[in-house]
């Protein structure tokens, strides 16, 4: 089955009329419907029944369209629609440039940190290295962060060896399997000598890749530093739902699925738009894909054939929306007012405090509540005893705290591009992507930004 957000052409051309003409109050004229799905899809290739289309993107998409659109004339039309792929293309460059470099200096500091023995998995073809991009164990309701620094697994005899360190078990190793379908049997070691059992399985949470394990000492959550994609595979045409967590690092791919058939590692290449990659099933067999990666928007896609043999072949599709997952961010806005109350106080129960000091903490620090990585220096709510952190999304910011930005100086409404290299921002606070145009609170030394929902005009 299609994922909730995927729906097939043929139904969508009837919900995408009916969104333009109610929402954006325009008519449509019937041919127009038609340039218009072509050039969403880029192709003009006769679409059948069983072909999906990515509806929550297209909508997000045409918000950023503007209202006096002549959606009859297809000149004017896909005018305006390459000048919002040009927009997006810049700002998906610069998150994905800074993701890139913060994960190169995340692999060269775990590299720096890692054990002999870490370092021989890391060079051994056979094991699969995947990174983490937050990580705790807790007890009751005391959590603490911990660090994960390398997570391998090795196919063929589902072989796990996971590293890190924290604060009261200082180095720890665990060490087990994984089975067919995710579940895990480790041993944990930590300094002292002494182990523990520790079983649990690779969950799937919403748009998040998590390990979860239960041990004497507490339960230890890690979640993986990898992106959610979606999509389907097809066997003798008919389509099976396939939720798939990728890495794309430079040229080299690393992943992560689970679908009927059981969880299974992905590992490949790109080569401009040739993507190759081998899902390799967990003690069982290998399928090879191969197929073509674009990007449309901030919407990344691949089309292509999965083989295992010449009987055994058919169609693939996934898709991966770069710009950010905004729903969990919205859903925290709307209902913040109770969500406030109930975040007054950390799990042991004292009382939280606006601070932006960095103390102990590295540059970034991970939200308690949502699981969202934030910069230190533009403050969150915080129990210094337990260490524990609430984002200025999940819980509303003081009001004082919005008039100036993080070096202290006063913020100004302003609603012009100025030296923004595209017509948007990012706001620091939410880090939500918004339009200049719609106006937001601005430090033009520090270019700094907040965006209306952070702070009202």
């Amino acid at each position: 089955m299609p994922t909730k957000y995927q729906v097939p052409i043929k139904k969508f051309e009837s919900i995408f009329k009916d969104y333009i003409e109610i929402y954006k109050d325009v008519k449509l004229k019937p041919e127009s419907l038609g340039k218009i799905i072509d050039l969403l899809r880029g192709s003009n290739q006769v679409y059948d029944d069983k072909e999906l289309i990515n509806a929550k993107q297209v909508n997000a998409f045409f918000e950023s369209i503007p209202l006096d659109v002549q959606w009859d004339n297809e000149t004017t039309f896909k005018k305006n629609v390459e000048e919002v792929n040009k927009q997006r293309e810049v700002q998906v460059k610069q998150i994905i440039e800074h993701q890139e470099k913060k994960l190169e200096e995340k692999v060269k500091k775990n590299e720096a940190l890692a054990s002999d023995e870490e370092m021989k998995m890391i060079k051994n073809g056979q094991y699969f290295r995947f990174l983490a991009k937050n990580a705790s164990i807790g007890k009751g309701k005391r959590k603490t962060e911990i660090n994960v620094r390398n997570i391998f697994i090795k196919i063929d005899d589902g072989d796990v060896q996971i590293y890190g360190n924290s604060k009261k078990e200082g180095e720890f190793v665990l060490n087990g399997s994984i089975q067919t379908d995710g579940t895990l049997s480790l041993e944990m070691r930590i300094a002292n000598g002494k182990t523990f059992t520790a079983e649990g399985e690779m969950e799937v949470k919403e748009t998040v890749l998590l390990i979860k394990l239960t041990t004497d000492i507490g339960k230890i959550i890690i979640h993986l530093d990898v992106e959610y994609w979606f999509g389907y595979y097809e066997s003798e045409g008919e389509p099976s739902n396939m939720e798939c967590f990728l890495k794309i690092i430079g040229n080299d791919v690393i992943g992560y699925s689970k679908d009927e058939v059981g969880d299974a590692v992905w590992k490949g290449k790109i080569k401009g738009e040739t993507f190759n990659a081998k899902k390799y099933y967990i003690t069982q067999h290998e399928v090879k894909y191969e197929g073509k990666i674009k990007r449309v928007g901030t919407q990344r896609e691949i089309r292509g054939k999965w083989v295992i043999d010449e009987d055994s072949q058919d169609n693939f599709y996934l898709s991966h929306n770069e710009g950010g997952d905004y729903d969990k961010r919205e859903d925290n806005e709307e209902g913040n007012d109770d969500s406030d109350h109930e975040l007054e106080n950390c799990p042991n129960g004292h009382k939280l405090v606006w601070n932006k000091e960095r103390g102990e903490y590295p540059e970034n620090f991970c939200c308690d509540n949502c699981g969202d990585e934030r910069m230190v220096e533009v403050g969150r709510w915080n129990c210094a005893k337990d260490q524990y952190d609430i984002c200025g999304t999940c819980k509303k910011i003081p009001e004082k705290e919005t008039k100036t930005c993080p070096k202290g100086h006063q913020l100004e409404w302003n609603n012009k591009q100025g030296d923004y290299p595209q017509p948007s921002y990012l706001c620091d606070i939410c880090n939500r992507d918004e339009t200049t145009s719609k106006g937001r609170w601005h430090c033009k030394i520090c270019t700094y930004d907040l965006c209306p929902k952070c702070r009202k005009p």
